[in-house]
């Protein structure tokens, strides 16, 4: 299915382009580690880092990836990181057709068994870019283990692009990189107020598709932040609880 208004998102790229813009119109940014948090009469009255600084605001939102299992063990306990494996393979000299200028971004929902195997041709000049999901949960040691990739993966990543890419079966590996999930047993995401402190907001889960929707979801967390608009459901974590 060919799309003219769609592409791919750049997560690094973006993610410094939404900070630049929040510190361009008076936002302060910084980089740190939560110590504790003193929550008083059911709300955080402060937080305090590891640097020896102290936040006081009116609201708080916890958007910490697979770290809100650290954070909030007990709340979150439903919560799986997994890993996932992304491989990056040397387009062949002279075969244009295979580069991003010609070549869209790519999924086929179910080859030789395996569900979800996509890719960017190119990918930013790292190379032709092919990956899976796996099922492989690490949650309890997630910021622990070094993220090498296992050889079956990398031969498995091969065989998906001799099938689905003939002219780049055999091509050399130029990259290799393991990224996480945070998933919820639902799949959907987690916004909603601490059950504890009700100026706190955990937000989260985004379970392998949540960049993609980052620009709603950030949007919609502004405005129940605000009290514009109720917790929805199937994001509060009550139903992660039961």
């Amino acid at each position: 299915m060919y799309d003219p208004v769609a592409g791919f998102l750049k997560a690094r790229k973006g993610c410094k382009a939404v900070r630049d813009l929040f510190v361009s119109e008076g936002g302060t940014f910084i980089q740190d580690q939560v110590a504790k948090e003193t929550i008083q009469g059911g709300k955080v009255t402060k937080i305090n880092l590891t640097s020896g600084s102290t936040i006081e605001t009116d609201s708080y939102v916890f958007a910490c990836g697979p770290w809100l299992t650290r954070l909030f063990p007990e709340m979150l306990s439903k919560l799986n990181v997994t890993r996932q494996a992304c491989f990056f393979f040397a387009s062949p000299p002279g075969e244009s057709d295979l580069l991003e200028n010609s070549l869209p971004t790519w999924f086929n929902r179910d080859l030789d068994g395996v569900f979800g195997a996509y890719g960017v041709p190119g990918s930013d000049y790292r190379g032709f870019k092919v990956a899976f999901e796996l099922d492989d949960i690490i949650t309890d040691k997630f910021d622990t283990y070094h993220r090498y990739v296992k050889p079956e993966e990398q031969e498995h990543a091969k065989k998906i692009l001799a099938l689905r890419f003939p002219k780049m079966a055999g091509r050399p590996l130029l990259d290799q990189r393991v990224c996480q999930y945070t998933e919820t047993p639902d799949r959907n995401f987690i916004l909603d107020k601490h059950p504890e402190a009700a100026n706190l907001w955990v937000m989260g889960g985004g379970s392998g598709h949540g960049y993609k929707h980052g620009a709603s979801f950030g949007e919609m967390a502004a405005q129940s932040v605000a009290g514009e608009r109720k917790v929805m459901d199937m994001f509060a974590l009550n139903r992660l609880l039961t």
